[in-house]
């Protein structure tokens, strides 16, 4: 690939993904001047097709090993634990929001330190329990399968 051009998409990779999280940022600080209906549309049509080409950029230039800096970040160990557990978290965390939310008895005065401590909260205990979801039944099937399943061999591997 031509180095101008991969350049080139790298800059619309950091301005589709910078735009998409901060673009709205303004329409929501003090004070501000609200977006028009027009400008607010386009934002969000073109934020939800903006983030998935920059991440697919990012994932086609680390697999073809256009950015090897990126992809070392990317693949170091110690997001194995978090790509490990994400998906139980994920499916976990908001069954624990709701059980919060219905377990309060009394109304609370959100202030941003009482916010951040609810978030901080949610996240570990998110964590704690995606991790036991994880060990218990994604880790328990997959050494069962592992067992009961016999190896697939790769095409390479067949004997004819």
């Amino acid at each position: 690939m031509h180095p101008f051009i991969h350049l080139l998409l790298w800059a619309l990779t950091i301005i589709f993904i910078t735009t998409s999280i901060f673009a709205n940022w303004t329409n929501h600080a003090r004070d501000a001047e609200p977006m028009s209906p027009a400008v607010y549309v386009t934002y969000f049509v073109l934020s939800r097709i903006a983030w998935p080409l920059g991440i697919a950029w990012i994932i086609f230039s680390c697999y073809k090993g256009l950015a090897p800096v990126v992809n070392n970040i990317l693949s170091w160990r110690g997001f194995t634990f978090f790509a490990h557990i994400s998906y139980t978290t994920y499916l976990i965390h908001p069954m624990i929001i709701v059980y919060y939310i219905f377990s309060q008895q009394n109304l609370f005065h959100a202030t941003t330190i009482t916010l951040i401590y609810l978030f901080f909260g949610h996240l570990i205990v998110s964590l704690i329990f995606g991790f036991i979801t994880h060990v218990v039944f994604e880790r328990t099937f997959a050494v069962l399968f592992r067992l009961i399943l016999p190896k697939r061999q790769s095409c390479m591997n067949k004997k004819e």
